[in-house]
């Protein structure tokens, strides 16, 4: 169901696509487009904010291993404030650009542990501080 303008749909709607993924959400032009859910074959979810087929604005990302991205995206990356919670209890919460921790950022590790600071391409850089669980730094 939904409207079609130029053979292109338009309107709120499901898409099954052949592999078996499927999308929940706002169709513009025939490109998933507004607020929709995606669901991936390989048990992964997207639920968010979708331009011109591209996951933009807020979204979260729940990975098929349960990891988790809540946050902003741009042109279908993390790109902006976002939280990324792993599996093992570890939780970052700071800046990406294109998909890369860039910026300044807080890893919170389950032993207690934090990390506040600058990060380069996915990496802790040397502008930052280390805080153990028993409050020595580094």
């Amino acid at each position: 169901m939904g409207n079609w303008k130029e053979d292109k749909f338009t309107a709120d709607g499901i898409y099954i696509y052949i592999s078996g993924e499927k999308y929940q959400g706002k169709f513009l032009d025939g490109k998933k487009h507004g607020r929709g859910i995606y669901h991936y074959k390989s048990a992964a979810v997207y639920d968010g904010e979708w331009h011109k087929d591209r996951k933009n604005g807020f979204g979260i990302y729940t990975y098929a291993n349960g990891e988790k991205y809540e946050g902003n995206w741009l042109n279908g990356e993390k790109h902006g404030k976002g939280a990324y919670y792993y599996k093992n209890g570890d939780k970052y919460i700071g800046d990406w650009i294109k998909n890369k921790k860039n910026g300044h950022g807080v890893l919170e590790y389950l032993s207690g542990a934090v990390y506040d600071g600058e990060w380069i391409d996915d990496k802790a850089s040397n502008k930052g501080e280390i805080i153990y669980a028993n409050k020595d730094k580094y």
